[in-house]
Parts: C-alpha cells; structure tokens; sequence
C-alpha cells in the first residue's frame, strides 16, 4: 500500500510502500515512532502512524487499466472470428442473444477492473478510518 505523510520541515509529501491493512499493522511493523527522511530537505523526522495515511496507488489503478484494453481488444479480436466463421448461423437464428453474449463478454475486462479498484479503494479507506491510541 502506498502511504504517505507531510515532512515537518518544508511540507513536502513523503512517500513510501508498505504491505500493511491498517495503522495497527503499521505500528506492531513499525513502531510507534517511524522514522522518514524527506527526499526535499534530506531531514529525518519521527513520525506516529496517525500521521501516516494511505493513498491510491496509481501503478496498480495503471495496470488495471492496462488488463481491461488489452482484455477488451483480445476479447474483441476473438469474437470477431468466431462471428465470421458461424456468420450463417448466428444471423439465421434473428434473435438477440449472440449480441448479449458479445456485450456480456467485452463486460468482462471491465468488472475485473473495477473489481481491482474498488479493492483498493476499500484497502485506503479502511487504513484512513482506524486510528490507534497515541
């Protein structure tokens, strides 16, 4: 998860990852005293993990994205050869269900997608929510 807080110094954000759930995690990781150095002023500071918050990390939400075109195209690509070649049959049949399941097939890409942002969006907000006792 990607977590960051303000340096007490010049106010610029620091940024790091850790694979912790929540502040508790956090702490028992870390301690009640985490040290940071801000890579603007190059000062360490101590910081209680109440300072700390988390934040959407954008090289998931990119790789996400990434899966649900290329998903999008492969499946595209797929079931345009599978319609030229049962073209007769499917236009013989002059009924909406193949159009569906093409539609329900190019859903695909796009529910794993939000399924991906939705759990890190749940992941922020879980972490943000709980603070623990200084």
């Amino acid at each position: 998860m990607k977590l960051e807080t303000k340096c007490k110094n010049c106010g610029e954000y620091i940024e790091f990852y850790e694979n912790v759930s929540d502040r508790t995690e956090l702490s028992f990781e870390k301690g009640d005293k985490i040290e940071l150095n801000c890579k603007k002023c190059l000062t360490p500071n101590i910081y209680h993990p109440n300072q700390i918050r988390a934040k959407k990390n954008r090289v998931i939400t990119i790789l996400a994205f990434l899966f649900f075109i290329i998903g999008s195209v492969l499946i595209y690509h797929l079931l345009g050869e599978f319609y030229l070649e049962h073209k007769e049959y499917i236009e013989s049949q002059k009924s909406y269900s193949s159009f569906g399941k093409i539609i329900g097939a190019l859903a695909i890409p796009f529910v794993i997608f939000q399924l991906i942002e939705n759990s890190q969006m749940k992941k922020v907000k879980r972490f943000n929510s709980y603070r623990i006792k200084e």
